[in-house]
């Protein structure tokens, strides 16, 4: 409603700010950032009060997925006694592989299902306490097998934190998070379409073609990097065009 009512001036911001693009500035990176600053800077100019609960809800969202495990179930009201029980001695109970590796997948189920329902605040919660699972699973002091489950299972772990992030508008953790599963796994294709997408986001289209290109040389027939290989590629195109236009200019 806050959007609407104000669609004149916000039509009138995005006409302005989609013909800068086109400018002899907007194939720098600094000058870019400094744009979309000033963009949004308007924008929030418009609708202070979209902007404050949205600010609002991202310190909260913070807040709570940094806050310990236990206080994060104790405020889960659909939170069953074992749950609660699994959350509390997560860092105390020295279990068995199997045992460790069951809660471990348990909350990486229930983060999937509520990710599902559109619930992302609670699925990057679950998410977190299977990491926090996760990380009792050593790899140095497992058995081959078992190593490689516990490393898998970490790496898909951090992609769907990381798509969390995304989700909640948090791009440096997002980032954080994809670059933490291919610390793992560097050629992890769903971790390299993530931190590309990321990329694709800050404006760094180089970095983001690289990911591009391990993911379409592992899989060509990849339709989501195919489609964002071709956004990359028509930033890439205009940068240059631009970049050539002003050397025209410059040099004749």
């Amino acid at each position: 409603k806050l959007f609407e009512e104000k669609g004149a001036e916000f039509g009138a911001l995005l006409d302005e700010a989609e013909e800068w693009l086109w400018g002899e500035d907007a194939y720098k990176a600094d000058a870019v950032a400094a744009k979309r600053e000033a963009v949004l800077e308007k924008a929030k100019e418009l609708v202070p009060e979209y902007f404050e609960a949205v600010e609002k809800e991202k310190k909260a969202t913070e807040a709570e997925l940094e806050a310990e495990a236990a206080a994060a179930a104790a405020t889960a009201g659909d939170d069953d006694d074992e749950q609660r029980e699994d959350r509390i001695h997560a860092d105390t109970r020295k279990l068995k592989f199997a045992d460790r590796f069951r809660l471990v997948e348990k909350n990486k189920a229930e983060g999937t299902e509520l990710f599902k329902g559109g619930n992302i605040h609670h699925a990057a919660k679950r998410y977190k306490d299977a990491l926090g699972h996760a990380s009792k699973l050593r790899e140095y002091d497992l058995p081959p097998d078992q190593a490689v489950q516990a490393k898998k299972i970490k790496v898909d772990l951090h992609v769907n934190m990381a798509l969390c992030w995304s989700k909640l508008d948090n791009a440096d953790q997002a980032l954080k998070s994809a670059e933490a599963a291919l610390d793992l796994d560097p050629d992890h294709a769903k971790a390299l379409y993530r931190r590309a997408a990321l990329y694709e986001k800050t404006s760094k289209y180089d970095e983001a073609k690289k990911d591009l290109k391990k993911v379409l040389k592992a899989n060509e027939a990849d339709k989501a990097a195919l489609a964002l290989m071709k956004r990359v590629d028509t930033q890439l195109a205009r940068q240059k065009a631009k970049s050539a236009k002003m050397a025209k200019k410059m040099f004749g």
